[in-house]
């Protein structure tokens, strides 16, 4: 109750703070909502600024790949966490190979909630950069940076509607969006509200096997695949300017999710069934606020920001008894990030980037298991300083050691003192060398020691009865007992990571781009989650098991463990490009007056021609075919583990396994191609991994075989209001998109047989993926 009444008030405060925002903003100009109309015929913006480019990043760090306004509408996406999702095999590198940095403008924001519900209409332009970058806006060098410059006006209301249903059938999925966004020179605000549905899916609406003993009760008719899901969300954000050179961000989310799953059935005695349900819920509010200014040179943020999670799930053992389990999660957090420049050197700036903050965090969980109750409540404060500084020692532009070409070297340092585990460190160097305009290397060192986050050390215990999983000692696949929740044993985990990436563009920054990266992770103590049920596990973690008379496994204690040590290493090459096919015909005159052409598009004077030609007609540019093209290519070199200190090594590669999806695959491949031409779009979306095998028992009859599994999924958009003569007769065109995915086109799944060519029950292909092929329709609608 008390989750949900934070949960409201933040909701009540985003939507009072935007509505009185909007009342307050001034009109817009006459010529913007004329001249932003027509943004979907549009395709670049042309911005003609002397000297630094607008929302560009400090320093000189070249980006890895750059999507103008026409990519990235031709990507078919609507938000910028759709456009992340697309973009994930260019934006997924660096250590910790998850969600990047996301800049605005060449700026630091309040977090990922600011930025992910803009829509993409917004966007000018798009550059990913490496790790290296993260450094300079004080973050740690392990994740790339995103960083997304907006028009600099833009007013409209996006509205989507997407239902999805499996071609299988049983599950059906529907999303409503609605989203403002307003930008001027001196403001942007925006409220973004949505809500999704997605319908149960039960084992019994599959082909899956009846796993039940002689006798026994079919379970399949009460045990979900997945579960049913309501979420629902309401997101506002303002940024206004001070006064020049300052300016303030204010950020308020709040988000409830509802699941609902089947675990099983008990027989009641008198012929009749128990059905036994688990029933979640989480309610999630963020505020965040931020100040941005500039003194002296130095270029400096403040931010704050507040979380709460909370989580309250029961679980049916019997007709009369459920277990519970609930907790409580906040975090204050507030930071200080200074940037400038040191001491001018002859190749360039020598700058410095500063980071002091201050985080506190409480952590209360409580579960109930058969009248049984057990809490636990954690707290930590923790107390952050990192510096950072980049020297550079030659540059062909300042004709500084010129031979060189341009080279710069960085330096970072950081440590976290932690209440409950003491100092914390990160160091690490590297440099960023051109030695020639075609060519970019980027290499780095570094070291870290993390904490364990609150909810590993102490969510509240959770046991899902018959939790359906192969035992490899066994050779059977059985139904057991699974507890999950915190371990307040683990311990802090420490990594050395060296990467080196390289950029080619032998065709200069128009033509196709070339990547190679490699990376190289050595971690001491790292923090899993539990691993598969092999022979090896087993003897590492006896007490985690529990077995009967017979041996049969009948319980599993799942909660996070700490490996002694993990090695991976590999190499990642890709080929990017993105143009244009064939001229540009020649652009058809424009019925507005002149001015309205370059009103609203981000345009200076004497910056040329708005929408297209001289005269300002529709550009002839955006009528051209524009592809898009990405292949990556990822051979894991090395992946093993030492499950305790002295103990056997298990190699992924070869026969290991630390979940229960087999071993890791050494080679897998990302394909993206796309052809757009008069707003009618078609996209392909491929995947691919090799085959692996598990190990699991000493004779052999238990090892597994995954084969390997390719998926493709192809995307058809109509961009209604780049057809100019449909609009000039159906005005309620405008701003009009349909599209259709369609996801594992081939209706693929993976297919895992034993020594003797038997698949075991827990690996049908229909449970590894039980929605197989599956259909969206998206109809979007944007208001100018």
């Amino acid at each position: 109750m008390k989750n949900s009444l934070v949960l409201a008030l933040l909701i009540c405060g985003c939507s009072h703070a935007a509505i009185a925002f909007a009342q307050t903003a001034p009109a817009p100009p006459p010529s913007d909502s004329a001249s932003t109309a027509d943004s979907d015929l549009e395709d670049d913006e042309i911005v003609v600024i002397a000297g630094r480019q607008r929302g560009a990043v400090v320093g000189n760090v070249a980006p890895d790949v750059s999507y103008s306004a026409g990519d990235v509408r031709a990507l078919g996406v609507s938000s910028v966490s759709d456009l992340l999702s697309e973009l994930a095999p260019q934006v997924s590198g660096g250590a910790s190979n998850g969600r990047p940095v996301v800049l605005i403008n060449g700026l630091r924001t309040t977090g990922y909630a600011e930025v992910r519900d803009l829509p993409t209409e917004a966007i000018m332009r798009v550059d990913i950069y490496p790790a290296e970058l993260a450094l300079r806006y004080g973050y740690r060098a392990d994740q790339r940076v995103v960083n997304i410059v907006l028009r600099n006006r833009f007013n409209a209301t996006v509205v989507q509607f997407a239902p999805t249903i499996a071609t299988a059938g049983g599950r059906a999925s529907v999303k409503a969006q609605a989203t403002k966004l307003r930008i001027d020179p001196k403001k942007r605000w925006s409220i973004d509200g949505q809500y999704q549905h997605d319908s149960p899916l039960f084992e019994s609406e599959r082909n899956l096997l009846n796993n039940a003993p002689p006798g026994g009760l079919d379970q399949r008719p009460w045990r979900s695949l997945l579960a049913r899901t309501d979420t629902a969300s309401l997101n506002g954000s303002m940024t206004s300017t001070i006064k020049d050179g300052l300016y303030a961000t204010l950020n308020i989310r709040g988000e409830a999710v509802g699941t609902q799953s089947g675990v099983g059935a008990l027989a009641n005695g008198t012929g009749g069934v128990v059905p036994l349900v688990r029933d979640s819920d989480q309610q999630t509010g963020h505020v965040g606020a931020m100040v941005n200014g500039a003194l002296s040179g130095w270029q400096w943020s403040l931010t704050g920001n507040y979380d709460i999670v909370g989580t309250h799930s029961t679980t049916d053992r019997a007709a009369s008894i459920r277990d519970s389990a609930r907790s409580t999660a906040q975090t204050g957090k507030i930071e200080l990030v200074a940037s400038g420049v040191l001491v001018k050197l002859p190749a360039g700036d020598m700058t410095l980037t500063g980071q002091a903050g201050a985080q506190a965090e409480g952590y209360t969980g409580t579960s109930v298991r058969q009248v049984a109750s057990v809490s636990s409540e954690l707290s930590r404060r923790t107390g952050s300083a990192q510096a950072s500084i980049d020297v550079p020692i030659a540059s062909s532009r300042n004709h500084a050691l010129q031979p060189l070409g341009t080279l710069s070297v960085n330096m970072n340092a950081a440590i976290d003192r932690l209440s409950d585990f003491g100092n914390l460190t990160t160091w690490g160097y590297g440099l960023n060398w051109a030695p020639l305009p075609v060519i970019n290397l980027v290499a780095s060192v570094t070291h870290k020691e993390d904490a364990p986050t609150m909810q590993q050390l102490g969510d509240p215990l959770l046991v899902t009865p018959n939790a359906r999983i192969f035992d490899y000692v066994q050779q059977q696949t059985v139904d057991i007992a699974r507890t999950d929740g915190g371990n307040r044993a683990l311990l802090a985990e420490s990594s050395h990571i060296y990467s080196l990436e390289t950029t080619l563009r032998p065709f200069g920054d128009s033509g196709p781009k070339l990547s190679v990266n490699y990376l190289n992770e050595d971690t001491r103590n790292p923090i899993v989650s539990f691993p598969a049920a092999t022979a090896a596990v087993e003897a590492a973690f006896p007490g985690r098991f529990g077995r009967n008379g017979a041996g049969q496994l009948v319980s599993i204690d799942a909660r996070p463990v700490n490996f002694a040590r993990s090695n991976t290493e590999q190499l990642r090459w890709g080929i990017n490009f993105s143009g244009r096919l064939g001229k540009a015909p020649a652009s058809s005159g424009d019925r507005r007056p002149p001015d309205a052409a370059n009103a609203g598009t981000g345009t200076k004077p004497g910056g040329g021609r708005g929408f297209g030609g001289a005269g300002g007609g529709f550009s002839g540019r955006a009528r051209q075919a524009r592809v898009q093209f990405s292949l990556y290519h990822t051979w894991q070199m090395r992946s093993d583990i030492q499950l305790q200190s002295g103990g056997t090594t298990l190699d992924l590669l070869n026969g290991a396994a630390v979940g229960n999806g087999g071993g890791t695959p050494r080679h897998q491949v990302d394909l993206q191609a796309g052809l757009t031409k008069n707003g009618l779009g078609f996209r392909l979306n491929g995947k691919w991994q090799s085959a692996t095998n598990v190990r699991g028992a000493t004779t052999g009859a238990g090892d597994l075989r995954f084969s390997a599994l390719g998926t493709m999924g192809v995307q058809l958009s109509a961009q209604l209001g780049a057809q100019r003569e449909w609009v000039q007769q159906h005005p309620w065109m405008r701003g009009l998109r349909i599209s259709l995915n369609v996801d594992n086109v081939m209706d693929t799944r993976q297919q895992v047989h034993n020594a003797n060519g038997l698949t075991p029950v827990n690996y049908q292909p229909d449970y590894l993926n039980p929605l197989g092929r599956t259909i969206r329709l998206s109809i979007r609608k944007v208001f100018f």
